[in-house]
């Protein structure tokens, strides 16, 4: 062992090591040298380590989790015991000093045990209280009726909340915990939460901010909101305390309302509200309404005696039923509750008396123990002078008012003795002339014989069936459709009608249109199938014979309405439903049965007969044309000659040769239809025309190109030709337009295809080119339209026609584009080679159709 130099410098690393922030790292040599000094140091800086972990909550692991730190004083002990005895033995030389040295250092070491041991302890008990406050949080925590929560400050996750608040928000645990606060959002207005953070972070805490708060269901709560910023586990959390005060908001939002209610009621309503002294009988309150009902303010009149509000006999009379009420109150002679109704005269401002009605109960004042008169009163005048008037002719009156409903009349001896106001509209007379009139002057003369049975019936005492109609003739000459009830009255001593007019002239025109609808068709105004096939049994008698039934059928509207659209399809309707009027006989049907499908029934015509009639009517079809589209009809008819035959089969026959006929000239109409469809886009569109002629060219080459034969070739030139033919549904705006389309007009030309191919499928000989032109748009990475199909599930005629299609648009002139010159062309083809065109053919295109190199 090495001597110690200066025994004070050791003592002062080792005092330094126990109580200095930073860990001396280098202690002197000697003492590191010194047999089992090393363990001691090494010891002692574990346990500065343990000791400085005190209060960044670290300590407790120590202890509980590893039990390293009594584990380190045990052993720092142990090692002190050992050194103190081995240098003690030494009696001889430097080695005193180290007695010396170790004698301080272990009384330094014992006071820093003794303190440590102090300290573990007071941690232990306080550990222990933190424990029970815990403890007792939780407690509080969970049966707290206010809805609580903890929240991470710096993001807004809930850690806990307590059986309040999920009944306050209607939440279960799990649709919480481990959530954000923000996204379950149960601030009704997100900026209540910005303000709550602001004042956290301002104060650190908040107190009783009131919240509208959003529960599950979206029922909105109201709650006084608190909140602190506590520190767990070294973390900032928010602890929060909700207490609902809804029932109190919301009873004190019905008081207000209730007491404003009230204010505005005595400050605005007709009646006066007042309470008396019955004593000193002087107003001790009046509504501001008693200068609307007398002149007077309010406190114009609590400034003055009870007798200056009425007339000297009435303040007499109110005093003595004053005196009588207030008796009967305190004596128990009425109950408690009981209303008094007086009608007395008041005088106003202006000198004029007004007569009201005035309700009084009495009652004890609860805060003076006095008993109060508290009283309505009630402008009565004009209801009094009405009175006056009913009284005088009450009965003549009574009746009539008790079963008024619109205009009405009381007829007497033909006479109308009175009336209300409303037959003078009805009828467009005055009082004056009314006077003069009898009854039956403004019905009209068809329907006066009803009118007067009907009168007189009930002057019989007969009963009548209901109510009746009949015309009523206005002075200015309209016709007004009346629906009537009368009743038998006494009127005058005399028998007299009361009677009910209602003005039925609306309901009778909507009758009359439903009913029309109902056997009528919308369009054409032909009767329809309902009223065909009733009209069919009635006329179908052998008095009718011979009866023939011609069957009619609008030949192409359907490529009409596909081509040219609806409203042009529906004037081949109207148009044929006219000539057919033409030809009409007054015991002829005509009627519209289906789309385009119309029947004659003609009695007593037979089959000679029936085609006279349908040629005249195809002679007027042929001489019509509607917007160049010439008026094609495929008709077929069938005779009943003898009563055993059976009308509906003869229906069916008549149905069958018209199908027969319509095979033979419906598909020349569409051809001819067709050629108009092409001629009419063209008309318009010269460079289309031009297109759609290079498009047939180049096809024919490059069918020829693969070898094709010429049928194939043929049939492929003319799909070219008509392969925009569906344009003729685009306008001429979208088809024009110079700048790029937008999305809603390429789906309009995207459209093109379908209506082209339902065009050319109408007619049998386009039939095969409806279905190659159907396609002609599709690409071969299935990027096309209208089907998105994709290589050789396109025809081989659609893949060269858009080949075809695609090039001459290149190449050729367009209003909206500049054209690309051949070798641009070209590339383009090549870019999109097995992308949007068959590559094969796109080959064979360049090198045998344009000779150029792929």
């Amino acid at each position: 062992m090495n001597n110690l130099s200066n025994s004070g410098d050791t003592i002062k690393v080792l005092q330094s090591l126990i109580s200095d922030v930073e860990i001396p790292s280098n202690p002197p040599e000697e003492m590191m040298c010194i047999e089992g000094f090393e363990r001691i140091y090494n010891s002692l800086l574990d346990i500065r380590k343990a000791c400085m972990t005190i209060g960044n909550g670290e300590l407790n692991y120590q202890i509980k989790s590893k039990g390293y730190l009594p584990g380190a004083l045990k052993n720092l002990q142990a090692s002190m015991q050992h050194l103190t005895w081995k240098t003690k033995a030494i009696a001889s030389g430097d080695f005193t000093q180290k007695v010396d040295f170790l004698g301080e250092f272990s009384e330094a070491f014992n006071n820093m045990i003794e303190q440590l041991e102090s300290s573990l302890n007071n941690y232990k008990a306080a550990q222990k209280e933190l424990m029970e406050a815990k403890e007792h949080f939780e407690q509080i925590f969970k049966t707290s009726p206010d809805a609580t929560l903890i929240t991470r400050l710096k993001d807004g996750l809930i850690i806990n909340v307590n059986h309040g608040f999920l009944d306050f928000l209607g939440y279960e645990q799990a649709e919480v915990i481990g959530e954000k606060i923000f996204d379950i959002n149960f601030y009704e207005d997100k900026s209540d939460r910005h303000i709550v953070l602001n004042e956290l972070s301002k104060n650190g805490y908040c107190e009783n901010i009131e919240v509208i708060f959003r529960r599950k269901t979206g029922e909105k709560l109201t709650g006084l909101f608190s909140a602190r910023i506590i520190t767990l586990e070294d973390v900032p959390h928010i602890i929060s305390v909700i207490r609902n005060i809804t029932d109190r908001k919301n009873s004190e939002e019905k008081l207000k309302k209730s007491e404003e209610m009230y204010r505005v009621l005595a400050e605005n309503i007709t009646d006066v509200i007042w309470i008396l002294d019955p004593e000193t009988m002087n107003f001790i309150y009046v509504s501001p309404s008693v200068y609307n009902l007398r002149g007077y303010t309010a406190e114009e009149v609590m400034a003055e005696p009870m007798d200056a509000a009425l007339t000297e006999e009435g303040a007499k009379y109110v005093r003595e039923v004053t005196k009588k009420g207030l008796e009967n109150y305190i004596t128990g002679k009425e109950k408690p509750d009981k209303y008094y109704i007086d009608e007395i005269q008041q005088p106003c401002k202006d000198g004029s008396l007004i007569w009201t009605e005035v309700i009084t109960t009495y009652y004890t004042n609860k805060e003076t123990g006095k008993v109060q008169v508290r009283g309505v009163t009630r402008d009565i005048t004009e209801r009094k002078a009405a009175e006056k008037k009913i009284k005088e002719s009450e009965e003549k009156y009574r009746l009539l008012f008790e079963n008024a409903v619109e205009a009405i009349v009381v007829i007497q001896d033909y006479k109308i003795k009175i009336w209300n106001p409303m037959i003078e509209n009805l009828s467009g007379y005055s009082k004056e002339e009314l006077t003069s009139m009898i009854f039956l002057d403004f019905i009209h003369t068809d329907d006066r014989k009803i009118a007067l049975d009907n009168h007189l019936k009930r002057l019989a005492g007969e009963e009548l069936e209901g109510k009746y109609r009949f015309r009523l003739m206005r002075k200015d000459n309209n016709i007004r459709w009346i629906e009537m009830n009368l009743i038998k009255i006494l009127w005058e001593g005399k028998a007299a009608t009361l009677n009910f007019l209602t003005d039925i002239t609306d309901r009778i025109k909507k009758e009359k249109e439903i009913l029309f609808l109902s056997y009528h068709d919308q369009l054409t105004g032909l009767y329809n199938r309902r009223f065909y096939e009733e009209e069919l049994i009635r006329i179908d008698t052998e008095s009718n014979l011979p009866i023939t039934v011609v069957m009619a059928d609008v030949n192409g509207l359907k490529l009409t309405n596909d081509a040219f659209g609806h409203l042009l399809g529906d004037r081949l309707l109207t148009e044929f439903a006219d000539i057919m009027k033409k030809t009409e006989r007054p015991e002829d049907i005509i009627a519209r049965i289906g789309g385009d499908e119309f029947i004659l029934v003609l009695p007593k015509t037979d089959s000679k007969g029936a085609e006279r009639i349908v040629k005249d009517i195809t002679t007027l079809a042929s001489e019509k044309k509607i917007e160049n589209l010439i008026l094609s009809i495929s008709f077929g008819w069938d005779t009943k000659k003898h009563s055993w035959e059976d009308i509906s089969k003869i229906s069916t026959q008549a149905e069958n040769y018209m199908y027969k006929h319509k095979l033979d000239e419906s598909p020349k109409m569409k051809s001819e239809t067709i050629k108009l469809i092409t001629k009419t886009l063209y008309e318009n569109n010269k460079i289309e025309e031009h297109h759609s002629e290079n498009v047939g060219r180049l096809c024919e080459r490059i069918a020829f190109a693969m070898g094709m034969n010429t049928s194939d070739a043929s049939e492929l030139k003319i799909a070219g030709q008509m392969h925009d033919i569906g344009k003729i549904g685009i306008s001429n705006m979208i088809l024009h337009k110079q700048e790029k389309l937008n999305d809603l007009e390429y789906l309009e030309v995207k459209k093109h295809p379908e209506v082209g191919y339902h065009i050319l499928r109408a007619a049998n000989e386009f039939s095969e080119i409806a279905e190659i032109v159907l396609a002609h748009h599709e690409r071969i990475d299935g990027k096309g339209y209208p089907k998105g199909i994709k290589g050789e599930e396109i025809s081989l005629k659609s893949r060269i026609i858009s080949i075809a299609d695609a090039y001459d648009g290149m190449t050729s002139f367009r209003e909206y584009k500049a054209c690309l010159s051949k070798d641009e062309a070209i590339r383009e083809l090549k870019n999109n080679a097995n992308r949007q065109f068959d590559a094969d053919i796109a080959k064979i295109f360049v090198e045998k159709v344009l000779h150029e190199v792929w």
